[in-house]
């Protein structure tokens, strides 16, 4: 499964938003976890959920 995240920091480099990918569901990948904003770090913790985080990607 692959879902996706916007991060709110909409720039001329980032477009609308820094897009953060997790591929998984019981074991998940997060490719490009984005900004250091906490909205948007909650909400890719609550896709993982209680699952196992086998790697970030940058």
């Amino acid at each position: 499964m692959l879902r996706t995240v916007l991060a709110p920091n909409a720039s001329p480099l980032t477009l609308d938003g820094t897009r953060t990918y997790i591929v998984g569901e019981a074991s998940a990948v997060v490719i490009d976890p984005g900004s250091d904003d906490a909205g948007h770090l909650d909400a890719i913790s609550e896709i993982v959920g209680g699952g196992d985080l086998v790697a970030v990607l940058v």
